[in-house]
């Protein structure tokens, strides 16, 4: 895990990649419903001393948005987050067929269609070739992580 790395080769913030400098800050002054102005600024120094003595950066997950369905617009924006790439072949369509698929799974899993009003217009055929379309487009995606995270390109080289 990327995370892992970053703790084990000990890494600051200065030798960070920039999206990941701006994922850490944000995670560290992302407002609180009941934060004061004071204490934010006290959280703001807390942040500058961590930076300016080169503290270690630790991640916490709870700060990763991965809420509700994933879609290829979603992906892209993690990838720009991140600073892994979201490129994919011609033939993963860049993921468009995840729109409908997360469409369809909301309307069943809301009780706004039934399974039998979900997929009476579709064939065999269409539903093989939006499976296959929809793990292509994931394992790359998949692959670019591992290329990120083998290659470290989560720091400054």
């Amino acid at each position: 895990m990327m995370e892992e790395g970053i703790v084990e080769e000990r890494l600051t913030y200065e030798r960070l990649r920039k999206e990941l400098r701006e994922v850490w800050v944000h995670n560290m002054v992302s407002p609180e419903p009941l934060r004061t102005a004071e204490n934010s600024t006290k959280r703001v120094v807390e942040l500058i001393d961590k930076i300016v003595s080169a503290e270690l950066v630790v991640f916490d997950v709870k700060f990763i948005s991965l809420a509700g369905n994933l879609d290829a617009a979603k992906v892209r924006k993690l990838a720009e987050r991140y600073g892994f790439s979201h490129r994919t072949t011609a033939k993963a369509q860049g993921g468009a067929v995840l729109v409908d698929v997360k469409r369809e799974r909301n309307n069943l899993a809301h009780g706004y269609k039934s399974f039998a009003e979900c997929g009476r217009d579709l064939t065999y055929k269409s539903l093989l070739a939006t499976k296959s379309q929809a793990i292509l487009y994931t394992r790359q995606i998949l692959k670019n992580m591992d290329h990120y995270i083998d290659n470290k390109q989560y720091k400054l080289t």
